[in-house]
């Protein structure tokens, strides 16, 4: 009658706390504007980012809630307001190796272009479909035949166009 159910988790202190936030990662997928029980760690991510967070197919994320142990949520609320959140949920270990990983990507869409071989283009909002392709398939291509980096930065797109960067690959002379 009251809308909710209570789960009672039981055990020795660590696997309940465990147990804790792995049920409040898995619910976290389902509504990831809801606010979590117990620890948690947010990121605010400029909206204009978000996909390139996100990966294809969510790739990215997952990579990273794999390499980490943390469970990870993006809440888009906000999105027009420009910008989401992350909810990153897990132990303290798991929170610093995932906010990590989130803050080296989020360093790499907003690199500012300096390196001797970047580059920094207006393309005009209609056309950022196109770019990326179907999948991604075209920004994978482009990846894949020249080792650099593309990011899309759409946060201007509500102006009509979006800034692609063009970044030098791993090994690159910076």
């Amino acid at each position: 009658e009251q809308g909710f159910s209570v789960a009672q988790v039981f055990g020795p202190r660590d696997c309940a706390d465990r147990a804790v936030w792995m049920i409040e990662a898995k619910i976290a997928e389902l509504d990831p504007s809801r606010t979590p029980e117990g620890s948690f760690d947010e990121v605010r991510i400029d909206q204009g980012i978000v996909g390139f967070m996100l990966g294809k197919g969510g790739e990215t994320l997952k990579a990273i809630k794999q390499r980490s142990g943390a469970a990870i949520s993006i809440d888009q609320s906000t999105k027009d307001l420009g910008y989401s959140t992350m909810r990153i949920i897990g132990d303290d270990r798991a929170k610093a190796v995932a906010k990590e990983l989130v803050m080296s990507k989020m360093g790499e869409a907003k690199a500012p272009v300096q390196a001797a071989h970047a580059h920094e283009l207006r393309i005009e909002q209609n056309f950022v479909g196109w770019l990326i392709g179907r999948g991604g398939e075209t920004v994978k291509m482009v990846k894949e035949q020249t080792g650099a980096t593309v990011v899309i930065d759409q946060a201007t797109k509500d102006l009509g166009y979006s800034t692609v960067r063009i970044l030098p690959g791993p090994g690159a002379e910076r």
